[in-house]
């Protein structure tokens, strides 16, 4: 029988998809659109449908991709520690087969997307709302 801890940490990255599924597809999305809603009640330009398009895809591509590798990242420590292995900085060099730079492009090119998408998404916002008058008062 595994240990506690060691149960928790097999179990931990797993467990985490939960709330970061929640967070990236529900809260944030949310918090957009009533930013969106909010920046049109006080007096802010309507965003264009086309650019609004690609910052929503790049962050829901990015967010879909985060997601997949927290998965991934999940299974890989529980489907390891099943088949015996409890030295969880071999599990961890073990991902993407060992490759580093694939596991690191993966991080860095989800998160980019991400970010970008929803960066690019709140300076829109910022842009629409220069010339309102209802926040320059």
């Amino acid at each position: 029988m595994l240990p506690q801890a060691d149960h928790w940490a097999a179990t931990e990255h797993l467990v985490l998809v939960h709330g970061h599924t929640f967070l990236l597809g529900v809260l944030i999305p949310v918090a957009v659109m009533a930013l969106m809603y909010h920046s049109l009640l006080v007096g802010g330009r309507e965003l264009k449908a086309s650019p609004l398009l690609l910052h929503v895809r790049l962050y829901l591509i990015g967010a879909f991709a985060s997601i997949c590798l927290l998965v991934y990242k999940g299974y890989h420590y529980v489907l390891a520690v099943r088949a015996g292995e409890l030295d969880f900085q071999i599990i961890a060099e073990s991902m993407f087969g060992g490759n580093e730079l694939l596991r690191g492009a993966s991080y860095a090119i989800s998160h980019i997307l991400m970010g970008s998408g929803l960066s690019a998404l709140a300076l829109s916002l910022w842009f629409s709302l220069e010339n309102s008058e209802r926040i320059s008062e």
